[in-house]
């Protein structure tokens, strides 16, 4: 599957139906290493998440971020995140498969 928000740091460049449902904006004491190296490990979420991952498939992964296949409640569904490492921020999207 070709990745659908190649640019998304800039926007909805595809121009789909995404709806915001939260931000989040928080001070972690921890390296920017150990950051970066938590925001990279998609396939931690299902242990440490098991409330909204049932399971984590890795569908594609580059510099620009990762994609996965999870399901929550018997919809599933494509999480992908996608990363900026010189600006240090990082942005999710979730969308029904």
């Amino acid at each position: 599957m070709p990745v659908k928000q190649r640019h998304s740091m800039i926007g909805n460049p595809n121009r789909q139906n995404l709806i915001e449902v939260a931000t989040c904006e928080r001070t972690i004491n921890a390296s920017l290493e150990r950051v970066w190296e938590n925001v990279k490990d998609w396939a931690y979420l299902p242990h440490l998440h098991a409330d909204n991952f049932n399971y984590a498939e890795l569908d594609e992964a580059d510099t620009w971020g990762w994609r996965i296949w999870t399901d929550m409640d018997g919809y599933g569904y494509i999480f992908d995140v996608t990363t900026r490492l010189k600006n240090i921020n990082c942005k999710s999207f979730a969308s029904v498969g």
